[in-house]
């Protein structure tokens, strides 16, 4: 059960940071390959988030290294740390007395974890791919009040790229079943937090780009989960995506800031607008190699 409680671990903490993502920026190389960087700005929530976070440095209780460690660092005035998720696993498997893990290591403790089923296992594949491409960037300047969370997943062809919120998704079939109510609570937190996530889609020279809505809250959730989706869920800020694209552009489906010899383009997307789910599509013409 150890990679199950650390998938739950690293769940729950992802859903609180990844909320309220101010921007996303993609990359594609004339290879196919390329990386997708979303930003969350935390610099307004940060206080009162380091209220919590102080309390919980203040408790007497015992807590594993790596934990103590990731508390000790965002209390600090200052920091600037970027991790992968097999890193990620790896320091909780050591911290709980193991060996450290690779993505290997982790498949294989999936496939022979007796507490699961064969269904289990299937609905987890997604996130053993967003485990084995995505690292995490979080920084904070007390000075500055900026402070901020940057998840950058890399692709080698955009089709088998899994969105970060559908990887975390497969951990739905775990709610309820580890006897943790809190860990089922925080699961289905999760779920409607990061219900959300933008889809890249390459056909020829055409990238499409689609958001869905965010999720409505249930009218028979929990009070206390109810009250952390009006604190951190939904949009409140306008959506910047910006694409790096691999050739000229000719053509897009909505008023953006185009460099068209460069390849970027930069288009603003309204809150409102992104709580109700956006689409947007560029042509390009390929640099010739």
């Amino acid at each position: 059960m150890r990679l199950i409680n650390g998938l739950l671990t690293l769940a729950l903490a992802i859903s609180l940071f990844s909320c309220g993502s101010s921007g996303e920026e993609f990359f594609l190389n004339p290879d196919g390959s390329g990386r997708v960087v979303a930003n969350t700005d935390l610099s307004s929530m940060w206080g009162l988030m380091q209220m919590g976070l102080q309390a919980e440095l203040g408790k007497d209780e015992d807590r594993d290294p790596a934990a103590q460690q990731m508390l000790e660092m965002l209390t600090a005035e200052n920091f600037d740390t970027t991790f992968s998720f097999v890193d990620f696993m790896s320091n909780i498997a050591e911290a709980q007395g193991g060996a450290p893990v690779g993505i290997g290591d982790l498949l294989q403790q999936l496939e022979s974890n007796p507490d699961m089923t064969e269904e289990q296992r299937e609905s987890l594949i997604p996130l053993a791919n967003v485990l084995a491409t995505t690292e995490m960037r979080l920084f904070g300047e007390k000075a500055s009040n900026n402070y901020g969370l940057a998840s950058t997943q890399f692709f080698t062809n955009l089709e088998e790229m899994v969105p970060l919120a559908e990887g975390f998704g497969g951990l739905g079939a775990m709610a309820g079943e580890t006897g943790d109510p809190e860990a089922e609570m925080g699961l289905n937190m999760m779920g409607n937090m990061m219900g959300e996530s933008t889809t890249y889609r390459l056909e020829g020279n055409m990238l499409y780009v689609s958001r869905p809505p965010a999720p409505e809250t249930d009218e028979d959730m929990d009070p206390q989960m109810a009250m952390a989706m009006q604190m951190f869920g939904g949009d409140s800020e306008d959506f910047v995506l910006t694409l790096h694209l691999p050739g000229k552009i000719k053509k897009v489906s909505r008023e953006a800031e185009i460099d068209k010899k460069a390849g970027l383009v930069t288009v603003t997307i309204p809150a409102a607008e992104v709580e109700n789910g956006f689409d947007f599509n560029v042509k390009f013409k390929p640099r010739r190699r």
